[in-house]
Formats: structure tokens, C-alpha cells, sequence
């Protein structure tokens, strides 16, 4: 009769054990039923894959040692199932384990390392019955050390890079000032004139009492100027909102109330958009944004929050999530090393959305706010 284990975070071997041993003395009352019969009533073709059988019929070891001169010195015996793994438990001065598997399923070479993790697991359960089973460890150190290896747990337990990414942007534009940064609509910037643009616009951001801690939304089309922006509020330490414009204005108020930016960095033709709410707007026209320093501001902290995005709420809804310049600069560090480098050698387009929630769509694609490429809207090609 099939036997079902329950197992618990808590569940001890004690636990375990009376648990089966309840279960299967629940099962007398139908052991005349078929093992078909089961599978017909259940409607499962397969209950179990693993076969484990106790061998305790009588056996009468006197007849054994022989009688009118017949001795039985051996006895050998072959079975067969159609299960891929067998456990038999033979009683006696010692407790005796048989495994049998069918070749076709387990490798010859593997079976010791299962019969050895068995082995584990039965010591541990007997030192100890009241330590819960999924404390019990099946793999011998060799084993974690290869899994370790092949995960490469080293990367996971080495520290984020400590770096902001508007620092590792200026890194750049110290690298290759004159090569081409952003391209949208025939019109290019380089990195030092995104660099300078964005410096102009951080330091006004920054008059309007921007910085560290606080959240600047963006609502903006496609172009060049949502780099400048999204780029300039990172220089100031807050973390940009970028809105979609093509949002309802449902959405873009819920955005606006849940995360209360300080400022909206907007055009005149978007402006209305955000008349009805109880934030500063600044317009990428204003010409007193061409007045400021070109010099950047004092770098943010890698634990400052840098962006900020929402889910798409179509389970409930709608989630912020923060993505601090740590975590950002961290998958910028682990950019593959076989992409290619130099100059013009990535041309980006983003083609996908991440809940419509602005000119950028995901931490994937803000990766390139580090050396290698920098995150651009839909038709707007990135260069490194």
C-alpha cells in the first residue's frame, strides 16, 4: 500500500517516523486491494517511483543447520520489479540494506554516492531523533566545495562595487570624452557634453532642494533629454521616476502620491499633465538652466537610492521598487566580459517594457548608465 509523508521545516525524525508508522497501520484495512485497483480509484497511472520493502516473513534459521545429513550452506535469491530503485531492509544481528536499480535510469557509478547519502542521513536521524529532518545534511564537504565551484558562490558572497553611478559615468566621460554617448532623431551628444548638459540641470535641481533621499519624477518623451534628466537627477543623489506619458492620468497620480517627488522634470507640451498635483516643475526649456556650473556636483553614496519603479499591478496593486546606485553598479560589473568594447562598438535599442513606467524599462537595460552603454529609450541608440 502506498504510504504519503508529510514533512514540515519542522518535522523531526521522531515526528517522521510515528507519522509513518500511524499511516501504514492505517492502511491494513485495504491491504486486499490491488496495487492497480489503487491506481484505477486515484486515477494516477504511478504512485510512487521508489520501491522500499521491509523482509520480515519467519524464517527458521535452525532448519537450516541441517537435518539427516542435508546441510543448507547457501542460499541466493533474484528478484525483479519494474521500480527504477529498490531499498530491501533485512533484519538480523545487524540491519542489512539491499539497493537494487535498473541500470537503464541510474549509472553504475552514481548508486555509492546515493547508498553513501543514505548512510548520511540514517546516522544523523539516529544520533540525534529529535533534529528536524530538513536540518540533515545529504552532501559530504567534497560535494558543496563542487557546488560552490559551479554556482560560483565566491562572486555572491564578494562585496558590491562602492561606487555611485554617476561616478563611474564621470570614469567614462574622463575615458572618451569626444566619442558619441546618446544619438536620437539625428541629433548627438558626447559624453562630455551629456555630462556638462546633465551637470547644468543637476546644479538647478539641486537650488530646488534636490538631493540625497528625495525622488525627482520625470515625465517626458523619448530623447535625448530623458538621458540628460535621468542623468542629472542620479548626479544630485535622488532617485528619478520615469512616467510614461502615455499613461493614463489614473496611473500617473497614483505614482505621484505613493512616491512624492520633490520635483517633476517635464516640457511645456507635458506640463497640464501634472497641473493638478503639489509639485515643483522644472521645464527642460528653462534658460536658466544653461546658466548653471558645468562642474558636477559632490558624487552621491552607493547606498542612495537611484531609481525608482513600479509594477504593472495587475494582481493589486501597483509595488514601487527601489534600485539603489550599489545594485545598479553592481550588475554593471558583472556586464559579460565577451561583449564587445571601444568606440561605437554597442548601438542599443530598447524594445521592451517593464509596466509602461517610463522612458527606461528595467534594471537590465540601466546597466549601461555605466561604461559601457547608457539606458535609452525606445529609438535611441547608446554608444560606448
Amino acid at each position: 500500500m502506498p504510504v504519503r509523508a508529510h514533512i514540515t521545516p519542522t518535522s523531526t525524525t521522531t515526528d517522521l517516523i510515528a507519522q509513518l508508522h500511524g499511516n501504514n497501520n492505517h492502511t491494513y484495512d485495504h491491504q486486499h486491494l490491488a496495487l492497480t485497483e489503487i491506481h484505477r480509484i486515484t486515477g494516477h497511472d504511478q504512485l510512487f517511483d521508489t520501491l522500499f520493502v521491509f523482509e520480515n516473513y519467519p524464517l527458521d534459521s535452525a532448519a537450516l543447520a541441517g537435518t539427516d545429513e542435508l546441510t543448507i550452506t547457501d542460499v541466493r535469491a533474484r528478484e525483479t520489479n519494474h521500480y527504477p530503485l529498490t531499498l530491501q531492509a533485512m533484519p538480523g544481528p545487524e540491519l542489512g540494506l539491499r539497493v537494487e536499480f535498473d541500470t537503464d535510469v541510474f549509472e553504475t557509478e552514481s548508486v555509492p554516492s546515493l547508498i553513501e547519502r543514505l548512510r548520511r542521513v540514517l546516522e544523523a536521524m539516529t544520533a540525534d531523533p529529535s533534529a528536524r529532518v530538513s536540518s540533515i545534511d545529504v552532501l559530504d564537504p567534497g560535494e558543496r566545495d563542487h557546488l560552490d565551484e559551479v554556482g560560483n558562490r565566491a562572486v555572491l558572497a564578494s562585496p558590491a562595487p562602492g561606487v555611485s553611478v554617476s561616478e563611474l559615468f564621470s570614469a567614462q566621460v574622463i575615458r572618451c570624452p569626444e566619442a558619441v554617448a546618446v544619438t536620437f532623431e539625428g541629433r548627438s551628444l558626447t559624453y562630455r557634453e551629456l555630462d556638462e548638459t546633465a551637470n547644468r540641470l543637476a546644479h538647478l535641481l539641486s537650488d530646488h532642494g534636490v538631493g540625497a533621499g528625495q525622488c525627482v519624477a520625470l515625465l517626458l518623451e523619448r530623447s535625448t533629454n530623458a538621458v540628460v534628466a535621468m542623468l542629472a537627477v542620479l548626479k544630485t543623489g535622488a532617485a528619478y521616476l520615469a512616467i510614461d506619458p502615455a499613461l493614463p492620468d489614473a496611473r500617473i497620480a497614483f505614482m505621484l502620491t505613493d512616491a512624492t517627488p520633490t520635483a517633476a522634470v517635464t516640457t511645456q507640451a507635458l506640463r497640464s499633465r501634472l497641473d493638478a498635483h503639489d509639485v515643483t516643475l522644472i521645464d527642460l526649456a528653462d534658460p536658466t538652466i544653461d546658466s548653471q556650473p558645468v562642474e558636477g556636483l559632490p558624487a552621491p553614496a552607493p547606498d542612495d537610492i537611484a531609481y525608482l519603479i513600479y509594477t504593472s499591478g495587475t494582481t493589486g496593486t501597483p509595488k514601487g521598487v527601489a534600485v539603489s546606485h550599489r545594485n545598479l553598479c553592481h550588475l554593471a560589473d558583472s556586464t559579460p566580459a565577451d561583449l564587445p568594447t571601444g568606440r561605437n562598438a554597442i548601438r542599443m535599442r530598447s524594445t521592451s517594457r517593464c509596466g509602461r513606467s517610463g522612458p527606461h524599462y528595467s534594471a537590465a537595460a540601466t546597466w549601461s548608465s555605466c561604461p559601457k552603454t547608457w539606458p535609452v529609450p525606445r529609438q535611441t541608440s547608446a554608444h560606448c
